[in-house]
């Protein structure tokens, strides 16, 4: 999480530090082509095609002239179109919320799923939305495939892309809290080297280490009284480290990507309670929105969420099985269902079981 946090933070610096530069024209040039190549696409206007095919040949007449004079052909271009990706990554990242966080609440506090007028449309754009990540297990397959065919070496020592794969797919879910926090350190580190020439080169991870704890700890346990000024000074100095390391601990990608990772797991169970027990009572179709969301979130999350806090492998276990989870699940909405009286009578239950 640390490396990649860091990677954005340069995808950041890099940049502010082009736009304020000569490369602004090369945006410029980036920005024109995307609106001409949407226009050409889904412009009813034909012309915006052939103002499509006159765009690329003034391009390439300007690769040409570079060439000629002895340069690389639209090198400068291709540099600012590579960060311009690059700050694609960090853009799509952000709105890694919309579905974690946002969607839920709209649908069960709400009674609201996007884009769906009636109850009937919420329910149709829930199974669509599952049927739109049939596309990312393709490419999956086909960079998997890919891989296995450029470096054999990969597949006789056994990768397992898959689960590499799945990672990345399930770190995006939770990568808002590291990729803001690159937006804001990124940017002050940008403004400091180009306003204020400041130094970038030093780094620091800005750690109270534990070593300074235990001395802390041991200094305060070694005092004679607990009234004495000796004791009140190591009680002091103790506590102020671990204010210390809670205040830094908010500048750290790790610690906070942890606590978002588990209050979006949380939270997927308190959404579905509220929906069934409170919000969507009467409205049957989006309480099923809202478990069909808030499940799939839950299958997205929770590898993370046990991988970075492992005391929730206390209740779930380890490896953590999907039966206890959607047992959970089932659990949560069962009791919704005592608690909003849709079940007048629990024998028929005692009965299954």
């Amino acid at each position: 999480i640390e490396a990649v946090y860091r990677w954005s933070c340069g995808a950041v610096e890099l940049y502010w530090a082009t736009l304020f530069s000569s490369q602004f024209t090369d945006y410029c040039v980036i920005g024109s082509i995307t609106i001409i190549f949407g226009m050409a696409c889904f412009s009813e206007f034909s012309f915006m095609y052939f103002v499509w095919i006159a765009f690329l040949f003034f391009m390439g007449i300007s690769a040409y002239y570079e060439k000629s004079s002895g340069l690389r052909p639209l090198r400068s271009l291709n540099v600012s179109a590579t960060i311009s990706m690059n700050t694609m990554y960090w853009i799509s990242n952000l709105t890694s919320l919309v579905w974690g966080l946002l969607v839920p609440i709209r649908i069960t506090v709400f009674s609201a799923a996007p884009i769906s007028g009636t109850v009937e449309q919420s329910l149709t754009w829930a199974f669509v939305s599952l049927i739109l990540r049939l596309p990312i297990g393709v490419v999956t397959d086909r960079i998997i495939s890919m891989a296995t065919f450029l470096s054999p070496k990969t597949k006789k020592d056994h990768w397992n892309f898959s689960m590499v794969l799945w990672r990345s797919s399930q770190l995006f879910v939770c990568s808002f809290a590291y990729t803001l926090l690159s937006l804001i350190n990124g940017t002050q580190t940008a403004y400091r080297a180009r306003f204020k020439d400041g130094d970038n080169t030093m780094w620091s991870s800005f750690r109270v280490s534990s070593d300074e704890l235990a001395k802390a700890k041991k200094k305060m346990a070694k005092s004679r009284s607990c009234f004495s000024k000796e004791y009140v000074d190591a009680f002091y100095g103790y506590y102020r480290l671990q204010l210390l390391r809670l205040y830094l601990s908010f500048n750290m990608p790790d610690v906070i990507t942890t606590y978002l990772a588990a209050f979006l797991f949380l939270m997927q169970f308190s959404m579905i309670f509220i929906s069934v027990a409170v919000t969507n009572v009467r409205k049957p179709s989006y309480i099923l929105t809202s478990i069909i969301v808030c499940s799939l979130n839950v299958f997205l999350v929770s590898d993370i969420a046990f991988l970075l806090m492992p005391s929730f492998e206390n209740v779930i276990g380890r490896p953590a099985r999907l039966e206890y989870v959607f047992g959970i699940l089932s659990t949560v909405i069962i009791i919704s269902l005592l608690i909003n009286h849709s079940i007048h009578s629990i024998s028929y239950y005692i009965k299954v079981f």
